[in-house]
């Protein structure tokens, strides 16, 4: 399915999936989705959707660099996906490497180094995901936050001097 930046106009959709993923599968409660999808995200990172034929918004990942507030686990020079969703009927497919790999070249084009993020402990299918992907854990940036544990991940990008 293709991908693409999302326009501002396409944010409230997408903050649709934000919620029915986050909430929905009570990975966050209501109000910690709003301040994740609302106060923090809305006029900061980059958002990148996925489409079905339809060019129905199915799945969003929001990209942030280390020098924005949203920011929480990027290093110097690097990028984070602050946050990763696909409804689940559009899952087991292709959409969020897709995703994720579109989310690595905007960032190399941005200049970036490295691409960090985290995810619960609890959600395995993710971090399965991140590492198939080549993403490596870094067990000392691991962190609690909502009374959960989250997994920091990493992939650094090869130079062009390399």
């Amino acid at each position: 399915m293709p991908n693409r930046l999302l326009a501002p106009a396409e944010w409230k959709a997408g903050n649709k999936i934000l919620h029915d993923v986050f909430v929905g599968e009570n990975h966050v409660s209501p109000s910690v989705a709003h301040k994740l999808t609302i106060e923090e995200n809305l006029n900061s990172g980059t958002w990148i959707g996925s489409f079905d034929s339809n060019n129905t918004l199915v799945g969003l990942v929001l990209l942030t660099s280390f020098s924005e507030q949203a920011a929480r686990v990027a290093q110097p020079g690097g990028a984070e996906i602050r946050l990763l969703a696909v409804l689940p009927k559009y899952r087991r497919s292709s959409n969020a490497s897709d995703l994720v790999g579109y989310a690595e070249k905007w960032s190399c084009l941005q200049g970036r180094t490295t691409l960090t993020l985290s995810t619960q402990e609890t959600m395995l299918a993710a971090q399965h995901l991140y590492r198939r992907l080549g993403y490596r854990e870094l067990t000392d940036l691991g962190y609690f936050s909502m009374g959960k544990r989250f997994v920091v991940f990493q992939k650094v990008f090869k130079s062009s001097t390399s």
